[in-house]
């Protein structure tokens, strides 16, 4: 034991002696959270402000709903103080669709002519809504936008109508029917189905703060993935590029010894690691990361981080065995968790993997093990919604680590003859 805790206190040490080592061990997870932070997590629950192109080749004449009341309304909606429409006015057509392909708008609408008549006279109106498609995903915000402020819009000029119409029915002309059963009845022209969309959030991730603490976990798993895997990948590559390896096994110490207390060492790393971004995140963004040292479950979660990085750095001595040196081993491991870090969902949410990837993702044991500690930490998950993923996070390590201790000893034995 005290030769397996002086390897891992001497790696410790040699490893936050090495600025590299330091910086992508500390400094790279909090650079990657502050980006999380203030770049994919939602500031506020304001709608964005899209930016419309409007043309009117109408001549709204004496109509008094023509097209510049439809601008003008346009121009003063806003919801929750924002402003829905940031509206531009162009001559024609032509210099409004440039404006659309070249994305200094969102969108253009063109009132073509017979507009003003037809809205006013109660005949079908016609508009044309050009979307710029560059952004899938602002385009379909857009055209939602848009469309719905139309479809309000019309509706509310539909109801009108039949306001006046009323006027001119005389009562008798009305018989055993009221005046507010032939509205309600007309108004079925208008407005024949009544749906009413109500949004419900996640309770656990309603807030700010919540959505923080699922990436602070998501962090927690990257250090995870690279410090493990590239630990493991030049745990004995490194010691002979610099000449200890002899030293090592010349002294009274096993080389099981020595795969121990290296083991350990990258355990430590990464518990001092997590710690450091859990309170960067904590109280330097405010994330909500609720953990009750009295629950069972959250300190099931703490040892999740063990039992990833054990993954993680068992990955690595299979992956050691194909490097001639240190340099070829981390880069090797590098290449092999940059793409895991985003096809795994530890950055990225599972829901918005393909259907191959989310498999990918629950059972590989990194992804599994972050999986079940934001289920803990950030879901509110209990015991039922635990025990179905403790056979993936607890059998997967062992199996993964095994095979790392069969490619440590092999690739002991090919250095030492």
């Amino acid at each position: 034991m005290g030769a397996i805790l002086s390897i891992m206190v001497r790696d410790v040490r040699s490893t936050f002696r090495n600025k590299m080592t330091a910086f992508w061990t500390l400094v790279f997870p909090i650079m990657f959270l502050l980006l999380a932070a203030y770049l994919w997590t939602p500031q506020d629950s304001l709608p964005m402000t899209v930016k419309v192109g409007v043309v009117s080749l109408d001549e709204p004449g004496n109509f008094p709903v023509n097209s510049s009341l439809t601008i003008k309304v346009m121009g003063e909606v806003e919801y929750k103080g924002r402003k829905l429409f940031e509206i531009r006015e162009y001559a024609g057509q032509d210099e409004g669709l440039k404006a659309v392909k070249n994305g200094t708008i969102d969108a253009l609408i063109v009132f073509p002519e017979g507009y003003s008549r037809n809205l006013t006279y109660g005949f079908p109106a016609i508009v044309r809504i050009y979307v710029n498609r560059a952004d899938v995903q602002k385009s379909q915000v857009t055209t939602a936008i848009l469309t719905g402020f139309i479809d309000r819009f019309g509706e509310e000029i539909g109801l009108r109508r039949i306001g006046y119409a009323l006027n001119y029915i005389p009562p008798q002309a009305m018989g055993n029917v009221t005046r507010e059963q032939i509205e309600l009845w007309m108004r079925g022209f208008v407005k024949p189905i009544n749906a009413t969309v109500e949004e419900i959030l996640p309770e656990t991730l309603m807030t700010r703060a919540r959505v923080l603490g699922w990436h602070v976990l998501a962090m927690i798993g990257v250090e995870i993935l690279f410090t493990g895997m590239i630990s493991g990948a030049v745990m004995i590559v490194e010691e002979r590029d610099r000449g200890t390896l002899p030293r090592l096994l010349s002294a009274p110490i096993s080389p099981w010894s020595i795969l121990i207390g290296k083991t350990m060492s990258v355990l430590v790393i990464l518990g001092i690691s997590a710690i450091l971004v859990s309170l960067v995140g904590v109280f330097g963004l405010g994330a909500e990361l609720p953990l009750n040292p009295l629950n069972p479950l959250h300190l099931l979660s703490i040892a999740l981080i063990f039992v990833g990085g054990i993954s993680s750095i068992g990955i690595g001595l299979i992956i050691s065995i194909f490097a001639k040196t240190s340099d070829a081993a981390s880069g090797m491991a590098s290449a092999f968790s940059w793409p895991l870090m985003f096809l795994t969902g530890i950055v990225i949410p599972k829901w918005l993997l393909p259907e191959w990837m989310r498999s990918l993702a629950g059972v590989f044991p990194v992804s599994a093990s972050i999986e079940v500690m934001r289920g803990i930490l950030v879901y509110n998950w209990g015991i039922s919604q635990v025990l179905p993923s403790l056979p993936t996070i607890l059998i997967s390590p062992v199996i993964v680590y095994s095979l790392g201790i069969l490619c440590y000893r092999w690739n002991l034995k090919r250095m030492l003859t």
